[in-house]
């Protein structure tokens, strides 16, 4: 008996261990201040035991083979078709649906008279807090998938469309940050569904759609016009993700906004 005792305790502490390895690998690449490091910590936590968020958002993970990557593989004679050419574009881009249930379903909650907890924190500007918010469920759920479907694409077109895996990621980060940043900056986990499925966030969330259609559509165009000419994205990307996450973000959400739209009683 004390025998699978300490087996179970053994494993309960290598899953711990392997949890806190991907966790401080994430804040190392994500996190830049003392401030954004204790607001990780804690939407990291959240993100992971909040029941109506993982409902919200972890059936977008299934719509992307149902909805989208099925039929088109149908749509071909057979496998060996589809994973012919530049379908894997299809594939990457369609992890945009992420990106849009991962930024509404952090707004999702019962925690409407809780909302108080995140306003007494010690932030000079709420922008570290938000920031640290979308990057921490992003690094939770979107990008253990994206590794997992992204090493199937190398495997499937070759390792010669890595750089393509890359960029694409790059993209549907830049996309999600401008999601996140754009919706109506409610603290996590405190607004009705009714609320974050109003018309005005319909507008932007459609507006960013297109978006991502234009972003797919250049990065195919690039790839058309000489091999390996996309490989100019990521240093477009790169300085876009900078100046949103660093500089944009900080000018859009402030105490002001934020307070506009929470509320703390």
């Amino acid at each position: 008996m004390d025998l699978e005792q300490g087996d179970r305790v053994s494993k309960i502490k290598t899953e711990s261990g392997h949890k806190s390895i991907w966790y401080r690998l994430m804040s190392s690449l994500f996190v830049h201040s003392n401030e954004e490091r204790a607001a990780f910590k804690m939407m990291w936590k959240m993100t992971g035991r909040e029941r109506q968020f993982k409902q919200t958002m972890l059936p977008s993970f299934g719509y992307i083979l149902i909805m989208i990557i099925a039929p088109n593989i149908g749509r071909h004679g057979n496998f060996g078709d589809f994973t012919s050419g530049y379908n894997y574009l299809l594939v990457l881009y369609a992890f945009v649906m992420i990106s849009f249930a991962l930024c509404t379903s952090l707004l999702i909650g019962n925690n409407q008279t809780s909302t108080w907890v995140f306003k007494s924190m010690p932030l000079k500007s709420p922008a570290s807090f938000f920031k640290s918010a979308i990057n921490a469920a992003f690094a939770r759920y979107f990008i253990p998938f994206y590794l997992l479907m992204g090493t199937g694409v190398c495997v499937l077109w070759g390792i010669k469309v890595l750089p393509d895996v890359i960029i694409a990621f790059l993209a549907i980060y830049l996309i999600t940050l401008l999601l996140y940043y754009y919706q109506q900056p409610g603290f996590p986990f405190s607004l009705e569904k009714t609320a974050v499925q109003g018309g005005a966030n319909a507008i932007k969330v459609f507006g960013l759609m297109a978006l991502a259609a234009l972003v797919g559509f250049l990065h195919f165009a690039l790839l058309k016009w000489v091999d390996y000419a996309s490989l100019m994205l990521i240093p477009v990307y790169g300085a876009a993700i900078y100046y949103v996450n660093r500089i944009m973000v900080y000018r859009k959400i402030t105490w002001m906004e934020v307070d506009r739209v929470n509320s703390y009683s």
